[in-house]
């Protein structure tokens, strides 16, 4: 960074845990090769890594939280107490620049932090990675169709959602309190992770402000294909066509019940692999759907990526889904929903989209690549996500940002 040594705090839900977990260490790992004094405060959900991190509260400052959101719907209204513990070091520290990420994920109050960023007039970039910060309680409103995030929410139909309200929806006040905390803020930058997100920003409160949008990256030096692996003689599985699914959780919402649907239509020598499933989601599995639990070993899910004909990824809510991006820089086609930013890096060459819900042609566009799409395109998939992808254009891009905001 050509700027001398500067104090940058990240705040997120996570560290080192996550996509956002990553790509706030990612940051801070660049930051201090630059010769700067990066920080991460984070929720009680992290992993421990090198990195200078404060943890906002404590387990039991959680499980209040939690519980506030599910009998009040007021979510982000929590954690007092532990927020003006953060925000009296935070000050203390006096942080050049501050970089938000996910603020919801019941560890800190968002009105004592818009609060405290009006008053001190530091310059902020937040990096919005779903629609939670301009809507009254869902983090993604796409798959019922939803525009009230436009004028007001009221009546929210996702109550059932994250974050979850038992009791009450609260949305209409939750969409005003928003409004009021994340809107009149001096020098806030919002970066969008996608351009369909960027849109949606545009419709909202948030509108006024600069908009810069900065797509997620991943190492690409560590997805890339496995030539002559042997994990798949290991598994059983040579002589079958495989369809890969990738989710951490697996729900409605990322087409875990479309993927069962898709099952009696495989041919004998077919087989879908859904990674990232629970132990109860497993037991109740059709024979031709292999489950595997969630994994963190990125080993595992690059030798996934490359024996699989495919990736699909039936979502019907995302952002910007890396998992898209890393089973591409494995050479591995994708096919996807007409869902959100799932769309955004897919072409004629490297996959195909289908229309949300469509189960059956996403099976179709399977079948109809045969067996030499990847074979012939898994070279030209590759080095196509090595110019898009790469985590160090996203951190460079960063880096451009913090620049024209500090000088």
């Amino acid at each position: 960074m050509t700027i001398s040594k500067k104090n940058i705090v990240q705040i997120n839900v996570e560290s080192n845990f996550g996509s956002t977990g990553k790509i706030c260490v990612n940051i801070s790992d660049y930051l201090a090769s630059h010769g700067n004094d990066p920080h991460i405060a984070h929720g009680p959900i992290h992993r421990d890594t090198n990195n200078s991190t404060y943890q906002i509260g404590t387990k039991f400052d959680y499980y209040l939280h939690i519980l506030n959101t599910r009998i009040f719907d007021k979510h982000g209204l929590g954690s007092k107490k532990a927020t003006k513990e953060f925000l009296k070091k935070l000050k203390n520290s006096k942080p050049d620049l501050i970089h938000l990420h996910n603020i919801h994920g019941y560890y800190i109050n968002y009105e004592l932090l818009f609060q405290f960023v009006k008053d001190t007039k530091i310059p902020v970039v937040w990096t919005l990675h779903d629609c939670w910060s301009f809507t009254g309680h869902c983090t993604h409103f796409e798959y019922i169709d939803c525009e009230k995030y436009k004028t007001a929410c009221t009546k929210c139909p996702l109550t059932y959602t994250y974050p979850k309200s038992w009791l009450v929806d609260r949305s209409l006040k939750n969409f005003n309190q928003k409004k009021e905390s994340f809107t009149g803020v001096k020098n806030l930058t919002l970066v969008p992770v996608s351009k369909w997100l960027a849109t949606k920003v545009e419709q909202s409160f948030l509108s006024s402000y600069p908009i810069h949008t900065i797509t997620n990256g991943i190492d690409i030096n560590t997805f890339k294909p496995i030539q002559d692996s042997n994990y798949k003689r290991e598994k059983g599985w040579e002589g079958l066509k495989l369809i890969l699914g990738v989710a951490s959780v697996w729900d409605k919402t990322k087409g875990w019940e479309d993927f069962i649907k898709i099952a009696p239509n495989l041919k004998e020598d077919e087989r879908i692999i859904l990674v990232g499933l629970s132990k109860q989601q497993i037991e109740i599995l059709p024979k031709n759907i292999i489950g595997i639990e969630r994994t963190d070993s990125k080993e595992e899910l690059i030798e996934l990526y490359s024996l699989a004909d495919v990736f699909m990824n039936l979502t019907y809510a995302d952002t910007y889904p890396t998992t898209n991006l890393e089973a591409l820089a494995c050479g591995t086609p994708v096919i996807t929903y007409k869902t959100g930013g799932s769309v955004e890096e897919i072409t004629d060459f490297n996959g195909v989209i289908v229309e949300q819900g469509n189960y059956i042609d996403a099976y179709k566009a399977f079948e109809n690549m045969g067996n030499m799409f990847k074979k012939t395109h898994s070279q030209t998939i590759r080095n196509n996500a090595i110019k898009k992808f790469d985590k160090n254009f996203q951190l460079k891009k960063y880096d451009e940002l913090y620049q024209s905001l500090l000088n």
